[in-house]
């Protein structure tokens, strides 16, 4: 007397339990449930004959039945089933570059299967790139602290590239200014260019000098700093700092 849903929950909810795990049990619901809607076929040939260590099963023949399930009729359940079994290597021999290709193709089949039917077709929750997401920023966090740590230590490339955060993420203009300065004392064509930027502009705790901002671009520049020399140019086009110049901007 139950629901097809109600058998799917179940037999998930048997799967991922921590404490009641049933591997035996779980696969029971999932048959019944695809009995109630119609998918019994395809549900017997995901699971196969039976659960292995691993909740799959190994079995030759499943991953025959499976092979001609995705690639005969693009099936995204078949294909996310392979690309599990050759990620995990039951059954076949163990293939990250397999299963990729088995898991590339179920996306786009399933999208496909939603742009057709205006957005029908279950999409299933996918927490893999909310995951991905989540060790990207703890990568990137990871990453600003080594290169605030650097620019601690004295480094000069990466007190610009601090600077640059300062100024342009937190708007701490005065912070940039420091170490735009810290950089541009060592010599980094970064922090030159970006120290000219401020004494041209009169910022980040400096009085305007357009002279000082013209030498500051003109050693970033010649250390064959893109911003330097544009910069440059455009000190000697409109005579900042410098006599105006036109053929050599």
């Amino acid at each position: 007397g139950g629901s097809a849903s109600g058998g799917f929950l179940e037999g998930a909810r048997l799967l991922l339990s921590q404490a009641g795990r049933n591997v035996t049990e779980a696969f029971g619901a999932l048959r019944e449930a695809g009995k109630l809607n119609g998918n019994a076929e395809l549900l017997d040939i995901l699971l196969g004959a039976g659960p292995s260590s691993k909740g799959l099963t190994v079995d030759p023949a499943t991953i025959q039945r499976l092979e001609h399930c995705a690639w005969a009729s693009n099936n995204p359940m078949c294909r996310l089933a392979l690309g599990y079994r050759y990620h995990a290597g039951l059954g076949v021999e163990p293939s990250c570059a397999k299963a990729a290709v088995h898991w590339r193709l179920a996306a786009d089949e399933t999208m496909a299967l939603n742009r057709l039917d205006g957005g029908v077709f279950p999409l299933h929750e996918v927490r893999l790139s909310q995951a991905t997401e989540v060790r990207r920023q703890e990568r990137k966090d990871a990453a600003i602290e080594m290169k605030r740590e650097q620019a601690r230590r004295g480094d000069p490339a990466a007190a610009a590239a601090v600077g640059a955060e300062s100024y342009f993420q937190d708007r701490d203009i005065d912070q940039a200014a420091k170490h735009f300065a810290a950089a541009a004392a060592k010599g980094d064509a970064m922090g030159l260019n970006n120290l000219g930027s401020m004494l041209l502009n009169g910022i980040g705790g400096y009085e305007k000098d357009e002279a000082l901002a013209f030498k500051s671009f003109e050693r970033s520049a010649a250390l064959v700093n893109p911003y330097g020399m544009y910069n440059l140019a455009v000190c000697l086009m409109y005579g900042q700092g410098t006599a105006a110049n036109h053929s050599a901007a």
